[in-house]
């Protein structure tokens, strides 16, 4: 995420079960989604 320009602030919710990643700041939401599936976790958008 560190790699990702534009991210602000980042943090896994792992108290929840799903697991929730908050990014906050101006990027690509594209470069996170494959960064995250790079690193071999699934990830999808919720609002």
């Amino acid at each position: 995420m560190e790699d990702i320009d534009g991210i602000k602030y980042w943090d896994v919710l792992i108290d929840n079960p799903d697991k929730i990643l908050e990014v906050e700041g101006d990027f690509l939401e594209e470069e996170v989604m494959a960064a995250i599936q790079k690193g071999g976790f699934t990830i999808e958008k919720i609002s």
